[in-house]
């Protein structure tokens, strides 16, 4: 779900994943509308009723009009801290983007009419900046054929040669990495400082990890099920299995001397009575 705001040139996009309760807000110049269409893909656009741009109308699979005054960068900020309990949103890095809040103030507010709750899964708020990936537009994402041929199927793309991940939260993230190549070099590089660590001495951490991520169910979904009131037994107990799992994900990253992995395995670190 993607709701969209255009003011003197400047486009702010706010967009929100409901099954996992990831809800980002960006602010880019107005010519790149197409590219951000091209790497979001939204299922459902949310604009204000006076925006008319051609354009929107190709791009756009389900477009929804509402009302001008939805689109306020206050009435985010009031809708938004009060969520979060913050007193504004700066520790989001989001408190100088008002064009992107105006279209967070239509999203957050649309999403909770429709589901008709708190949304309590949705936790934060990531501003992203347009400066911290590589600028691809549109026409340059389909001719990559990144995760989409042009004929428009699955394979053969670079994400489909990629991926071979356990979970289908992996090949979320992968599909994500792949459509933002970042400008700062230092996070590939702690990446690949890990990849080198779980491939010495024949990969006996990378098999360990690979076993133990095969039980993993897909966590992001049933938390966003949970949250929405959604959830079957079936899920709770697919969770319940995939916790039990922690100790057997950390203990092939502890003693990395990978940062990154280091850091992995403390995020990881469970106390015993969590998993009874």
């Amino acid at each position: 779900l993607l709701a969209l705001h255009l003011h003197r040139g400047v486009l702010g996009l706010a967009w929100l994943n409901l099954a996992n309760g990831d809800f980002r807000v960006l602010e880019c110049d107005a010519p790149q509308l197409a590219a951000q269409f091209e790497r979001l893909r939204p299922a459902e656009v949310l604009i204000p009723d006076g925006l008319r741009l051609p354009l929107l109308e190709q791009l756009a699979p389900s477009l929804r009009r509402l009302a001008d005054w939805q689109f306020d960068a206050e009435t985010a900020r009031r809708l938004l801290t009060a969520h979060f309990g913050t007193r504004d949103l700066a520790g989001f890095g989001a408190d100088e983007m008002p064009v992107a809040l105006a279209a967070a103030a239509a999203l957050f507010d649309y999403a909770r009419a429709t589901q008709r709750q708190a949304l309590a899964h949705i936790t934060a708020l990531t501003a992203e900046r347009d400066s911290a990936y590589l600028r691809l537009d549109a026409a340059t994402r389909r001719n990559l054929e990144i995760t989409e041929t042009l004929r428009g199927e699955a394979a053969p793309t670079l994400l489909s040669l990629l991926d071979s991940c356990a979970t289908s939260m992996g090949s979320r993230w992968l599909r994500h990495a792949l459509h933002h190549p970042l400008r700062d070099p230092a996070l590939p590089a702690a990446r690949h400082a890990a990849i080198d660590s779980l491939l010495d001495d024949g990969a006996p951490r990378l098999i360990a990890l690979r076993q133990a991520l095969r039980g993993v169910a897909d966590i992001e979904r049933i938390a966003g099920r949970i949250a929405l009131y959604s959830a079957r037994p079936r899920d709770l107990s697919s969770l319940r299995e995939s916790l039990r799992r922690l100790p057997e994900l950390r203990s092939p990253l502890a003693g990395s001397p990978a940062p990154l992995l280091g850091e992995l395995a403390l995020a990881l670190a469970t106390p015993e009575a969590a998993l009874d």
